[in-house]
């Protein structure tokens, strides 16, 4: 069932719920009196007591109904009219009208002014807040509370000067009790539940303005969330960018020199050489700008050539850095995204660039072990490690412990998954931490004995 016909099928039963009262309540007028009669006679002032009860149970109950009813066909059928001006005085006038021919039908009679101030207190809570939120249980809620609150009103013999309990009920309940020479405990009854339920209400509506802000608060946060996330993918683009760029400067290179060439040289055969390399930089450029643009793109590289860029884009040269790579020593071909691996790669190490550590010097190692069909990269630091807390989420988009933007080891683990391999993290102490790639290739070759490059 759709959520949108809740409300109306709320509305339906409410209605039928106001039919039903019709017949529950056929001796109402009559066994109220009885009730205050009884205690005249008896000079007990407890029928007295339940009949106050009784009458602003009911008189409550039928107002929040016909209220809760009447707003939500309202809100339904006229959603946007809600927000106007003009809805307040319109809705109060329809439900004055209505509650009056629904109490005439059931043979009661209407003290006007509770039902009216009501009303108008209910409007003016639910205007305040985003009553779009909880509709339904802030109508029910505050609409129960409210009408059981001001029709105690009715009861009370201080107030009665001011136009409440005009009708005869109310006005034989306060006689017996002036009879009683009980006023005083009527009074304290009403304004003790008159006070207890506007207190509730009061506090019920705090709560759900609470409810707004902090809902505008969660929503202004995502939305700074979702622009922050844009900016970092705007930068993981450029950075991208930047390094393709920086990739494409020599087959470019290559072509103007050749090209520049061509024109001196009259000996076809040098020509000829001179264009299948200008041809050959002009594939490789198309390949580097595949590998860029399309997640699928594959291509032949050599470990060694992935090591190479990705020594020539960091900082592994500084005096304070002792950066080693240890490599099988036949070369490995293998069919990956250049671009991106060599990021992903990156990424890693930067991780390890960036951890503290408790030596004088950052050690980082690349050690890749080939076995059979399988390629292992191991990369490691002597940094003082990753917290138990942060392990859990160190792979998650946007979570960073260093007020980075969090997609350096996200983004790695996407690419690696991408070539069918994983990344792990193995092992993080405060003596060091280590990852590895995993990543299939094709071969049958065993495992290589590793040799040192520093």
């Amino acid at each position: 069932m759709k959520k949108k016909y809740i409300p109306l099928l709320l509305a339906v039963l409410l209605l039928f719920v106001l039919i039903a009262l019709k017949w529950v309540l056929l001796d109402y007028n009559f066994s109220i009196m009885i009730k205050i009669k009884d205690s005249a006679y008896t000079h007990d002032s407890g029928p007295l007591v339940i009949s106050s009860a009784i009458y602003s149970a009911v008189h409550g109950i039928v107002g929040a109904l016909l209220f809760v009813h009447l707003y939500i066909i309202m809100a339904y059928y006229f959603s946007k009219a809600i927000s106007t001006v003009w809805f307040h005085p319109i809705f109060i006038l329809i439900y004055m009208g209505l509650i009056q021919v629904l109490y005439t039908w059931y043979g009661i009679e209407l003290d006007w002014l509770p039902n009216y101030f009501a009303t108008l207190f209910i409007l003016i809570f639910l205007k305040r807040g985003k009553s779009e939120n909880q509709i339904l249980l802030r109508i029910i809620t505050l609409s129960i509370q409210f009408f059981l609150a001001l029709h105690w009103l009715n009861l009370i013999p201080l107030i009665s000067k001011f136009g409440f309990g005009s009708t005869d009920i109310p006005t034989s309940i306060r006689i017996a009790s002036l009879y009683l020479k009980n006023s005083v405990i009527l009074d304290f009854l009403g304004f003790a539940f008159f006070g207890a339920l506007m207190v509730s209400a009061t506090l019920s509506t705090i709560l759900f303005l609470s409810f707004d802000r902090y809902i505008s608060i969660a929503e202004s946060h995502h939305e700074s969330e979702k622009i922050y996330r844009t900016k970092v993918f705007e930068n993981r683009i450029y950075e991208e960018i930047h390094a393709l760029t920086h990739d494409l400067k020599t087959p470019l290179v290559t072509i103007r020199g050749l090209s520049s060439l061509i024109p001196l040289s009259n000996d076809v055969q040098t020509i000829s050489t001179y264009a299948e390399r200008i041809d050959g930089a002009a594939q490789k450029m198309s390949d580097m700008i595949s590998s860029f643009l399309y997640d699928t793109f594959r291509e032949k590289v050599l470990l060694t050539d992935l090591i190479d860029i990705l020594k020539a884009q960091l900082p592994l040269h500084d005096i304070d850095i002792e950066f080693n790579v240890l490599l099988p020593k036949e070369p490995l071909l293998l069919n990956v995204n250049k671009i991106r691996m060599v990021r992903a790669l990156i990424n890693i190490v930067e991780n390890a660039i960036m951890a503290d550590t408790l030596d004088s010097k950052k050690k980082i190692e690349i050690l890749a072990i080939q076995k059979e069909n399988h390629l292992f990269i191991r990369i490691s630091d002597n940094g003082m490690g990753i917290s138990d807390k942060d392990k859990l989420h160190i792979f998650e988009i946007g979570y960073s412990s260093k007020g980075t933007t969090g997609l350096g080891l996200a983004f790695a683990k996407k690419v690696i998954e991408d070539h069918l391999g994983h990344l792990n993290l193995l092992n993080s102490t405060i003596y060091g931490t280590q990852f590895q790639i995993h990543l299939p290739i094709s071969g049958d070759d065993h495992a290589k004995e590793i040799n040192h490059d520093t």
